[in-house]
Formats: C-alpha cells, structure tokens, sequence
C-alpha cells in the first residue's frame, strides 16, 4: 500500500496526476460524499447519545425571615442554581459494502509503467490523507464556507442560517437560558418577597448543520480531468462520473465506518485544548451578580432574599470534535 500517483487523461493527453490533479479528484469524492454521509448527526428531542450539554442558571433564593429586624446578607441564603441537561444529538453510522476493485485505477510507475493500485493504494491515495486533515487543524471561530475537505461533516451555529451548510434541524440542539430579571423583578415588586420563582429567557439558540462542502464535478469540461482504469484485457479506460463515485466515492463512505484507524467518530468535549473540534462552542452562561432586597412585611415579619442580576457570564463551554479510532 502506498500514495500512488494516479493516471489520467486531460486534453487528450495520458500522464500522471499531479498534486493539483489529484485534488480535482479528492473534491469530487468529498461532495459525493456530502450528498449522503456514512457517518450522520440528527437533532432528537432527547436522549441523544451524543450525551448532554448542561444549561445552568441562578433563581431567587429562599426567603430569610426574623422577627425583630431586617436579614443581613449574611443572613439570607445565597440565590440557587438550577442545572437542565439537554441531549439533543444523536450519532448513527450506515453499514455499507466496501466497493469491489473490478475497475482498478491506474497509476504510473517511476520507470514509466502502468499498473493497477490496490484498494490500499486508493485509500492511502485518496481517502486517509483526507481524514487524516481532520485531525490537523480545527476550525477558525467560524466554520470556513465552502472548505471541501469538510463536506458531509457536521458543525453547530449560534443562528438558524449559515452558508456554509444545511441546517439539520428547524429546532435547536441547545438552548442557553438565563434568569428573566424584568420578569423577577415584576413579581417582586407586585408580590413582595416570596417564594423563589424561576423565570427562564432565551440567551442563545443553537443549531446544527452538515457542511455542505464545495459542488465539484471532475467531468466539468472547464476542468478537463478525467482517471483512468486499466480493463481485464490490459486496456486504459476513462471513468465516468457514476463509475467514479460509485467506486473512490463510496470507498470513502465505507471507510469512514469501517477502517480501523479511520474511523469517524464524534465526541462533544468541554475543553478546546489538543481536539479536533469543528466549530466554536456552545456556551453556557449566568447571570453574573446578585442583589440583596429586604421586606418590612408587617409586625414581626421581616425579609431579606437574594435575586440573581447582571450581564450573562460563559461559565462552560462545549466543543463538537470529530476523532478518528
């Protein structure tokens, strides 16, 4: 098994691909692939095996009570947090037959030769350098548009468009919540000090999406790139298009499922640090301050309680990587 180069036809002339050539090639196999991914994220209501994004906000806390004066806030309790889980994405892999060799891609030997790769030389050729990008630089902050190496991988957004893909779902994978103040503030100016209330408000929406990747056709006549494959009778032939696909294209699809070494997997972390992470985070956040309010009620009944207020504050975040095993 070895990085072989391939041998194609171009402007009527037979020689061997370059790295340029080589590329056209490896953009077609990707967008093939992105039309129909092996390895799929779909958004579930819940229980997603992905496993959970935690959303945490603080609520009032309990009202302090004393009969002689006012609660300090050393007296009152500190506001309390409430921590929901949300499971939303769920992995599935497609089973699917490796691609047989009856067409075997050609190459061109140093001395000039011409032989027929094996299907490691395909994979070695074509498809692991491919999976092995993943692994070497993650995202910029926004995910590139139209970067083809990442067609038919899945990234999240805090928006429901981006252009670089196809949003999978019209309902978000994690929702980002923090303590409505107004809402809060209105109940304790309408009912005094009470019973703590939880009065969740959006802080961020967000979506997932499969990268579209870059509509590439080598059989475009502006590219004029065409490999060839070496016949039972020792004769060159020109792919087409379904052949292509239907042979490096789905040995891409079936090696991301099934070759050990190669196979994507996708994991949410909390840490950015040494993963191959697709995107930039999920964030979860509070609001960042609290405010002590106290109540003369009546005749021996005083109250103090703490509301949660201020700017919402990243506490955690969650990253989308895609690992290969």
């Amino acid at each position: 098994m070895a990085v072989r180069k391939a041998l194609i036809v171009q402007s009527g002339e037979i020689k061997a691909a370059q790295s340029s050539d080589t590329t056209k090639l490896v953009k077609h196999m990707m967008y093939y692939y992105a039309q129909n991914p092996t390895v799929q994220l779909s958004r579930v209501g819940s229980a997603g095996n992905l496993g959970a994004i935690r959303d945490t906000r603080y609520i009032p806390s309990t009202v302090a009570t004393r009969v002689d004066r006012l609660p300090t806030p050393a007296e009152t309790s500190n506001t309390q947090i409430v921590d929901i889980d949300q499971s939303r994405i769920d992995q599935s892999k497609t089973s699917i037959t490796r691609p047989s060799n009856d067409k075997p891609m050609a190459y061109v030997t140093e001395s000039g030769d011409y032989r027929a790769m094996s299907i490691e030389d395909v994979l070695d050729t074509f498809v692991r350098p491919v999976i092995n990008t993943y692994l070497t630089f993650p995202y910029p902050v926004t995910p590139p548009q139209n970067e083809f190496y990442y067609g038919g991988t899945y990234y999240w957004y805090s928006s429901p468009s981006h252009p670089s893909g196809t949003k999978v779902s019209p309902s978000p994978i994690f929702i980002d919540t923090v303590q409505n103040e107004v809402s809060q503030d209105t109940q304790r100016s309408s009912f005094g000090l009470v019973t703590p209330t939880d009065f969740p408000t959006v802080d961020t929406e967000y979506y997932l999406y499969k990268n579209d990747g870059e509509a590439y056709d080598f059989t475009d006549n502006a590219e004029n790139v065409r490999p060839l494959y070496i016949t039972s009778g020792g004769d060159l032939r020109a792919y087409t298009k379904q052949e292509f696909e239907l042979f490096v294209g789905d040995l891409y699809r079936w090696a991301v499922v099934n070759d050990p070494g190669y196979r994507l997997d996708y994991q949410i972390v909390t840490s950015s640090l040494n993963e191959y992470y697709l995107n930039y985070p999920i964030n979860n956040t509070i609001l960042d301050s609290t405010k002590h309010y106290t109540d003369e009620v009546g005749v021996d009944d005083y109250r103090g309680q703490k509301f949660p207020e201020g700017i919402a504050t990243i506490i955690d975040s969650y990253y989308l990587s895609i690992l290969r095993t």
